[in-house]
C-alpha cells in the first residue's frame, strides 16, 4: 500500500469504529440517572497537506460527529489549515470550527523536528527559537478558525521541555514571546 493512502485508511477505519460503536451502543437522548457517565475523548492528528485524500474525509467526518452531539479535538499543523484555505475548502474549515482546534506545529514531520532544533539549546534559547519557528503557523491556525487552540499536540515523539513556554504565554493570551518573560 503506498504511504499516501495510510491516512486515508486510518480515517476510513476509524469512521468504521464510530459507525459500529454507533450501531452497538446508541447515544441515548435521556440517559439513566443512575447510569455511572463515561467520558471518551476523541483527538485526530489532521496533518497531510501532501495528498487530496484525506481532505475528502474530515467533512464526512465531522458531519457525523455532530448528528450524534460529539465534539473532538482536530490537532491541526499550521500548513494543512494554509491549504484548506487555498483550496478554498469553507465548509470543511466550517465544520472543523464547530469542533475544538488544537496547534499541531507548523509543518509536523518535515525536518528539522521540535526536538532536533531544540536540541543543543538553553530554555530561553529554545523558548525563542520554538516561537520563531511555529510563530506562524499557530497564528494562521488562529487566525483561519477564528479562534485559539485549546492545546497543542507534539508531532510523534518530539517533545522538548522548551514548548512549554512558549505555550504558557500563548494560553495567557499573550503573543508568541520575542523576550521570556512569563506571566505570574
Amino acid at each position: 500500500m503506498k504511504q499516501a493512502h495510510l491516512p486515508l485508511v486510518r480515517s476510513a477505519a476509524l469512521l468504521f469504529v464510530l459507525l459500529l460503536v454507533g450501531a452497538v451502543y446508541p447515544i441515548q437522548q435521556k440517559p439513566d440517572a443512575t447510569a455511572a457517565r463515561v467520558y471518551v475523548t476523541l483527538w485526530f492528528d489532521t496533518e497531510d497537506y501532501t495528498s487530496p485524500e484525506p481532505d475528502s474525509i474530515i467533512l464526512p467526518l465531522c458531519q457525523i460527529l455532530e448528528k450524534h452531539g460529539i465534539r473532538a479535538t482536530f490537532k491541526m499543523i499550521g500548513e494543512k489549515c494554509r491549504d484548506l484555505e487555498r483550496k478554498g475548502q469553507k465548509d470543511v474549515i466550517k465544520a472543523l470550527s464547530r469542533q475544538d482546534i488544537g496547534f499541531h506545529t507548523t509543518y509536523h514531520s518535515q525536518p528539522p523536528a521540535v526536538t532536533a532544533y531544540l536540541d543543543r539549546l538553553d530554555w530561553v534559547e529554545g523558548v525563542d527559537e520554538f516561537a520563531r519557528r511555529e510563530e506562524a503557523g499557530f497564528n494562521d491556525t488562529k487566525r483561519i478558525f477564528k479562534r485559539m487552540p485549546v492545546c497543542y499536540g507534539q508531532p510523534g515523539n518530539t517533545w522538548a521541555p522548551q514548548v512549554y513556554g512558549t505555550l504558557r504565554r500563548c494560553l495567557a493570551g499573550l503573543s508568541f514571546p520575542r523576550d521570556f518573560t512569563l506571566p505570574m
